[in-house]
């Protein structure tokens, strides 16, 4: 992204996209994640528990790179229908 997309999608991810999320459905599957990670941590192995994190911060930067994506293309998509 340029800088321009880079201060927008920033803005946004700061200032747009947390009230949208922290609805009473987005808390509630959060929670329901959160406790199920942790149950399935606790039944690992510290070897296994280290491969799990890595796969989670992989996944974390695939999240990112899909965001961003999904931003540029709605940008587009808002520059075109604004024709």
């Amino acid at each position: 992204m340029d800088d321009y997309l880079d201060c927008l999608y920033t803005y946004v991810q700061e200032n747009g996209i947390p009230q949208h999320l922290w609805t009473p459905e987005y808390r509630q599957a959060s929670a329901q994640r959160e406790s199920a990670l942790a149950a399935l941590e606790n039944m690992l192995s510290p070897e296994q528990q280290a491969a799990l994190e890595r796969v989670r911060s992989a996944e974390s930067v695939l999240y990112t790179y899909e965001d961003m994506a999904l931003f540029q293309e709605a940008i587009i998509l808002g520059k075109w229908m604004a024709r």
